[in-house]
């Protein structure tokens, strides 16, 4: 299996940055982990486009939203450590290909995000707390993986192909090219299914496949 198709299953996080609003100049990022994840000379356009993605909520402690920054082509996280003498936000970048994993991660990666600038807040070093944070994140991703996130969404995936090709029957010799092309991509979840061991997504293929090779015949006649 290619590694595109392994990482639509999982959740790539490429680093995490502290931002502060600064009232004399507006938001910077103030420390980032790890270093060069993101070119430096975008990093003022990024902290003024991700505190501007936030609003008005920018300044109440636990808002967080998600933006998709088109200049890296990463979407991110972010996290509002509420008003104060230095407001401060947290983010959290991903691949693009994280999105639908992410969703099962979020509320931790939220919470992370929270513990770390409340630790800033305290005085602990910028840098420390987004080191940490970053591996936090990482973490948290790792068990996605262990605990079944992956096996969650093979199980949607097959029910959407399922829900497909019960339309497919439906469209006669038209739905040959598009008989071949979902019969393609079950082979691909179902080898994804047995590398994550994902049992209920697995008797869900095996349900399915004669489904799809009647499909076929019909096709080649």
């Amino acid at each position: 299996m290619s590694s595109s198709v392994e990482v639509r299953f999982q959740v790539q996080c490429r680093g995490v940055a502290l931002l502060r609003f600064d009232y004399a100049i507006g938001p910077v990022v103030e420390e980032l982990f790890p270093q060069g994840f993101m070119p430096k000379e975008l990093t003022w356009n990024l902290a003024l486009d991700m505190w501007m993605a936030m609003g008005s909520k920018g300044m109440e402690r636990g808002y967080n939203t998600v933006v998709f920054l088109k200049d890296v082509e990463m979407f991110a996280c972010l996290v509002s450590g509420g008003s104060g003498e230095a407001p401060y936000a947290m983010a959290a970048f991903f691949d693009p290909g994280s999105i639908s994993g992410f969703w099962n991660i979020k509320d931790d990666v939220v919470g992370v995000l929270l513990r770390r600038i409340e630790r800033v807040q305290r005085g602990e070093r910028a840098e420390q707390a987004v080191r940490e944070a970053y591996d936090d994140v990482v973490n948290v991703a790792v068990n996605l993986r262990k605990t079944g996130g992956s096996e969650a969404f093979l199980e949607e995936t097959v029910d959407f192909v399922s829900r497909l090709v019960d339309a497919v029957q439906g469209l006669g010799k038209e739905a040959d090219e598009l008989t071949v092309l979902v019969g393609g991509y079950v082979e691909r979840i179902a080898d994804e299914a047995r590398r994550v061991g994902a049992d209920g997504a697995l008797k869900k293929i095996f349900k399915l496949m004669p489904l799809l090779k009647a499909l076929g015949g019909k096709a080649s006649q």
